[in-house]
């Protein structure tokens, strides 16, 4: 499934296996999807997103992947909630200068869980993150996070890594 600038775009019970990518949303401006089981080598890609909402999505990773099951260039607010992601090698990577919203999302079985980059700021309550070399890296100059929970599943690893900032 693709969007892209200037549509705005809902889509609600959306189901897949074996998807190499299951969304692209480019550089959305008003990007809704809700109740989705998919399964695959990524879940969603979008580079200059103002706008985005996911909620009720499970995502099982079925290959080994080296870029992120999940990565979003945030300009404006971006949201995961109510959501999970199994077994990727990287979970959720956010970046841009927007602001990264995460509620009631688990990551599990990641090699890295969550991350954060770039100049915009993470919000992200209720996460569960479970990986074998970092569980969360915050590289923002702001952060706010509330019942964050890590499970590191190697001893040679990383529960949560912060660079600088307010956090």
């Amino acid at each position: 499934f693709s969007t892209q600038s200037g549509a705005s775009t809902t889509l609600r019970s959306f189901e897949g296996t074996g998807l190499a990518l299951a969304v692209v949303a480019g550089d959305a401006d008003d990007f809704n999807l809700s109740g989705s089981m998919l399964s695959g080598e990524r879940f969603l890609v979008g580079q200059g997103v103002s706008s985005m909402m996911v909620h009720d999505v499970h995502f099982v990773a079925t290959a080994v992947e080296s870029r992120p099951v999940m990565d979003v260039r945030c300009d404006g607010t971006c949201e995961l909630s109510g959501s999970a992601i199994d077994a990727p090698e990287i979970g959720v990577s956010w970046s841009g200068p927007g602001t990264s919203v995460m509620e009631d999302v688990h990551v599990h079985d990641a090699v890295y869980g969550v991350e954060a980059t770039g100049s915009g700021h993470a919000e992200w309550s209720n996460l569960t993150a479970s990986a074998s070399k970092t569980g969360l890296s915050i590289q923002t100059p702001t952060s706010s996070l509330t019942d964050v929970k890590v499970v590191m599943t190697s001893d040679d690893s990383h529960a949560v890594d912060v660079l600088g900032g307010q956090h």
